[in-house]
This record gives C-alpha cells, structure tokens and sequence, in this order.
C-alpha cells in the first residue's frame, strides 16, 4: 500500500482483497482511514516501509500514521483470528457512544478473536471504554490480545480505561498478554 504506484492507495483496500496467510505492507506516510477487519484470518499488517520497492523497513525513521480524523474507531476487528498489527502510529479515533476502543477496538461475538500488536503508537483517541485500545467478548466469545512493546499513551475514555480497557459478559471470555509496553491514560 502507498499513495500511488502501488497496488493499493488504501490499507482498508487491500484488507478487503486480503486472504489467510497474506502480509500486507505499507509505505510511510498518512492514510486517513478507519479500518475494518471482520471475519478474516492470518493476516499481518507491516508499517513502516521506506517506499515502494519494500525493500526497507525502520518503524521510528519511515513513519505510518493512521489518522481517524476524530470519525470512529481507528481500527476495529471483530471476530478474526491470527491479526498482526505492527509498527503503526495509530491516532485520532473516536468511538461513537456507547462503543470501545477509539484507537483498537478487538471483539469476538459468539466466536474467537486472536490478535496481536507490536511496535506501535497508539494515542490521542477517544472511546467511553478504553480510549486507547479495547478487548471484549460477549455472546460465549474468546478474544485474546497480545500486546509487545506498544506505547498507548495520552488516549482519553468517558467511564474508564484511557489507554486500555475490557468489557465481558457472563458466558465469555478475555485473555491479554503484555510485554515491553508503556501504558498510561
């Protein structure tokens, strides 16, 4: 994915036309999306690409911003197993009332989500729960989250959890892992 000479100029694109086992790599830059994953299994999602030859990759040098423009949720994945998200600043999501998650918002329904998030910044969005990132089950789901050295910072929630929250019901289940991460509100 980059902004032209690729075959995709958006990364909601190419998640679209993405199957099990895909890598879908994304040059520097910022794309204003609000990504969908729903019901897909095995993909990983790479920023930080130099250009479009993707021969080289530096996260902190060849920065990919996904910018939300304050609309909805930055990235939201429902019921999707084996998701990587890595080295992305991820910013300016807002979650419409009621929801989770204005930066990530990871969720299984009746079903299992995996996902996992490393190398990436994850601030300045906005949710009622868990403005930063969000993890929930509901309808006897599992969803599991990893997180690896992520900075989810300065991210804001009406009720509770600024930078990570978790929402359940009775019949459900959420597991998360963390290593190497800074987390504040």
């Amino acid at each position: 994915v980059c902004k032209s000479g690729c075959t995709y100029s958006t990364i909601q694109s190419a998640i679209n036309a993405a199957v099990s086992g895909d890598t879908i790599r994304v040059v520097q830059g910022t794309y204003t999306e609000n990504l969908s994953i729903n019901s897909k299994s095995n993909i990983s999602l790479q920023g930080g690409y130099k250009d479009s030859t993707f021969a080289v990759r530096d996260t902190s040098t060849y920065t990919t911003i996904i910018d939300a423009q304050g609309i909805a949720n930055t990235i939201k994945i429902i019921n999707s197993e084996g998701i990587t998200i890595d080295g992305f600043t991820i910013t300016n999501g807002q979650a419409s009332s009621g929801d989770d998650g204005g930066g990530v918002h990871v969720e299984s329904n009746g079903s299992k989500t995996n996902v996992t998030l490393s190398n990436n910044s994850i601030s300045g969005n906005y949710a009622d729960y868990g403005g930063g990132v969000s993890a929930t089950a509901l309808n006897s789901g599992s969803t599991i989250l990893n997180l690896n050295n992520n900075d989810i910072s300065m991210n804001r929630a009406y009720y509770y959890g600024g930078g990570l929250g978790f929402n359940t019901d009775t019949s459900s289940t959420v597991e998360v892992y963390s290593t190497g991460n800074t987390i504040s509100a």
